[in-house]
């Protein structure tokens, strides 16, 4: 095929299933979510436009979504216009019917959208008292209708009063590799009450299946309180002490509760459509506006995304002619929203803290305890970005074995000079050499971002984990980790160091067996046709003793550190695993322990010096 040839033109709905990623994202559950949002979302703009009081939803096994209102109809007319010719809509900025109106839908391409990657769509209006019906398939029209089954669905309060019906099973071929997938109930009747709740009057019913069969919901309400108290007791939180500040404009409808006890879930709407993304500019206004009158009443420094912390609730900003980044309506990037929102909000906020003036100081509290959080998190993202950077290949510059993980060993020890000898001596089959190098880092006193930044601390994680991903979720690269440090009172604090750092890193290494102390020996003592070695000079005189019967002359020499020691006698204490001792170190049994561990390694040096001693 030539370049001439390659190029297609797509026409109207065959551009929509062409590249249908453009208007419902992702494909999957994604777009079967997408596409029950817009009939329904057309449903709410009737109502804004006061012209419909009425939601009616229906979902059944078969992925069949029917949707009714309680309006005035589409024009007959208009019909195939209004499901089929993109950029059709009464919603344009110079339509009739919406001026000053707060609506969700503003492109004209949602109900085509739905039409375009429907296996089968019905759209049916009522104009005095008779039906219109028209039916499409996969974006293309069928044939019309004077009665069909799908106005079966049509709630008995609601006969002479429907005005609109939209049905429609999705393509699950195109979208979901022809697996049926139906919407995420528990979210869509979150999402029901939700609509009700912010557009007081309307009301939402629904028919959905549920463990099997079918069950009915119906909300109505104009309490924005009730609507929060129905959120906490979702969220299992009911019993969370707080303070609600709630406020209600026309451009907005806030309401939501300040806790110290839970994390921050606030939804964010749109004239009642979710925005998700933390850039969307209604979020951002709103963060704006609470971090900016909680600085002005601390006179503190805050973090801005602190400002929100332990809030439950809602924030619906009400936008006339909204402009959303993409069809799928997630992200607001009208113009001026954020500041207009914040502007708006940010005294209404202020005179709030003050009149709460004792648990606004709280929340100032829990507001700075959240910033330093934010400050170390973002300090802990760029070490490891930096991290990354200088470690694309974490092992190049070590001798990696190619055994199976369980089956290698890793010896850590102190310095260059111990290093080169043990790596002369190990078996290169399954066991490694790790020289610690410049100054090692506390573990218990130093944050992730330190140990990722530090030289020394940052080498052994590559040596010990594959990628920094492994690092995050604990899975070493290695069987054994052996400590090996000098047998004198600076190798004892250096192993205690090592112990910091894989038990803040990885404790469960010490659960599954997997750390070692070498006891190597401090003392050499040569006599006449003998040599022996041992940790105190006591015990090398009582094994000389059974070697001779009257001691002899001895030489003494005492290890400063395992650098002095031969690469024999490095290969006898340390590597050989039919004559060196190795203890496994056991977890903390109890608190106590642990705590005894993180004294040993903390600030109180008189502690950690009478320890070291004994």
């Amino acid at each position: 095929m030539s370049y001439e040839d390659s190029i297609l033109e797509k026409n109207g709905l065959a551009g929509v299933r062409a590249a249908y990623g453009m208007y419902v994202g992702e494909a999957g559950a994604h777009a079967i979510w997408h596409l029950l949002k817009e009939p329904v979302d057309n449903v709410v703009d009737e109502y804004v436009a006061d012209r419909n009081d009425r939601l009616h939803l229906e979902v059944r096994n078969n992925g069949t979504v029917i949707v009714i209102d309680a309006g005035i109809g589409i024009p007959v007319a208009k019909m195939h216009a209004v499901v089929s010719k993109l950029h059709t809509s009464g919603k344009f900025k110079d339509s009739g019917g919406y001026q000053d109106r707060s609506t969700s839908g503003t492109h004209g391409v949602g109900l085509k959208t739905v039409n375009a990657l429907s296996r089968k769509f019905l759209v049916a209006t009522r104009v005095d008292s008779e039906a219109y019906i028209r039916e499409y398939a996969f974006g293309k029209f069928v044939t019309e209708h004077e009665d069909h089954p799908v106005l079966n669905a049509v709630p008995s309060d609601m006969h002479g009063l429907w005005g609109s019906c939209i049905a429609y099973i999705p393509d699950y071929d195109l979208l979901c590799e022809g697996e049926t997938i139906l919407p995420d109930i528990e979210q869509l009747v979150s999402h029901l009450k939700a609509l009700a709740f912010l557009n007081p009057g309307l009301r939402v019913t629904a028919r959905l299946p549920v463990d099997g069969g079918y069950s009915r919901f119906d909300f109505c309400s104009d309490n924005y309180v009730e609507f929060l108290e129905n959120k906490i007791s979702e969220l299992g939180l009911t019993d969370t002490p707080g303070v609600v500040f709630e406020y209600e404009s026309e451009t907005c409808a806030v309401c939501v509760m300040l806790t110290e006890q839970a994390d921050s879930f606030v939804d964010y709407y749109v004239n009642s459509s979710v925005t998700k993304h933390a850039t969307s500019l209604n979020v951002v206004g709103f963060k704006q506006a609470w971090w900016k009158a909680l600085q002005e009443f601390s006179g503190k420094e805050l973090h801005v995304n602190s400002a929100t912390f332990s809030m439950l609730g809602f924030v619906n900003a009400k936008v006339q002619f909204p402009v959303f980044q993409g069809n799928a309506k997630e992200k607001l990037v009208s113009k001026n929203v954020d500041k207009l929102l914040a502007a708006e909000l940010y005294p209404v906020i202020l005179d709030f803290l003050n009149e709460n003036k004792s648990f606004a100081k709280s929340l100032v509290a829990a507001a700075q305890r959240f910033s330093k959080a934010q400050e170390s998190a973002a300090e802990v993202a760029k070490a490891k970005k930096d991290y990354k950077a200088k470690t694309k290949n974490p092992l190049a510059s070590f001798t990696r074995c190619r055994v199976p993980a369980e089956k290698i060993e890793v010896f850590l020890v102190e310095g260059d000079s111990a290093g080169g000898s043990a790596d002369m001596m190990r078996d290169r089959k399954y066991q490694e050499v790790h020289p610690m190098r410049g100054k090692f880092l506390n573990a218990f006193r130093a944050g992730n971002a330190a140990l990722l930044k530090s030289a020394a601390t940052s080498e052994l994680i590559s040596r010990l984990f594959n990628n920094l991903a492994d690092y995050e979720n604990g899975k070493l690269r290695v069987g054994k980790i052996i400590l090996a440090a000098d047998p004198d009172t600076d190798g004892l604090h250096i192993n205690n160091l090592f112990h910091a750092f894989l038990w803040t890193v990885i404790p469960q290494a010490y659960e599954q067996g997997r750390v070692y102390v070498a006891d190597v020996p401090l003392f050499k003592v040569a006599a006449k046709g003998s040599v022996v070695y041992a940790q105190s000079l006591q015990e090398a005189e009582a094994l000389l003793r059974k070697q001779h019967k009257r001691l002899p002359p001895t030489t003494v020499s005492r290890f400063k550190g395992l650098g002095e020691m031969n690469p024999k006698e490095l290969h006898r204490f340390i590597l050989n695993p039919e004559t060196r001792q190795l203890r496994v170190i056991q977890p903390p049994v109890d608190s106590n322990a642990e705590q005894h561990i993180r004294l040993l390694l903390g600030k109180d040096g008189e502690y950690r010096k009478t320890v070291v001693a004994e």
